[in-house]
């Protein structure tokens, strides 16, 4: 998992509210070309990459992020933000060739991030799911979206499915 490009997706956005959220838009970023290298599978959440959340405990334990913890009735929600150590680290990384290289590479998919981080939470986890049973099952975009039906329990008619296979095919690249 590329750590540089992570924290550099967070500090281009307030805040990221929530591990699952966090874990859908690195998907999604990554099957729209992004480089990322994390591997994912599915989850009963949708896509789930052991990587990205090693990388954000790491970042979150080496004081890069600040990761706060919000109770609910059905569970703890952690929200992430970049702190300034975080800051000054990827400035500093950013300020090597090695760096300047990263920062182009990661620099075209800020704007779709923090778009990605600004939708609701399930219209975000069923497009996710349905670029991954695209790409990573190799299924048509209607048999994906057939699957993540079945697989969440929405009506294929529904609009928020409807609307999350337009999301996941605008952002989706093929052979990504």
């Amino acid at each position: 998992m590329n750590k540089y490009a992570l924290a550099k997706l967070v500090e281009s956005v307030d805040s990221v509210d929530a591990r699952k959220r966090l874990q859908k838009c690195v998907f999604l970023l990554q099957t729209a070309g992004c480089k990322l290298d994390a591997k994912f599978r599915l989850h009963y959440y949708g896509p789930y990459s052991r990587d990205v959340a090693q990388a954000t405990d790491l970042l979150a334990h080496s004081g890069v992020f600040d990761e706060e913890s919000h109770r609910h009735d059905w569970g703890e929600r952690y929200s992430y933000k970049i702190t300034d150590h975080g800051r000054e680290l990827v400035s500093n990384h950013e300020a090597t060739q090695e760096g300047a290289q990263d920062k182009e590479a990661v620099a075209p998919y800020l704007e779709l991030f923090g778009k990605l981080n600004s939708l609701a939470l399930w219209p975000l986890e069923l497009a996710a799911t349905i670029a991954f049973f695209y790409r990573q099952k190799g299924l048509s975009w209607e048999e994906a979206k057939k699957n993540t039906a079945q697989f969440k329990n929405v009506g294929l008619g529904e609009q928020v499915l409807v609307e999350a296979e337009e999301l996941a095919r605008e952002h989706v690249l093929p052979g990504s």
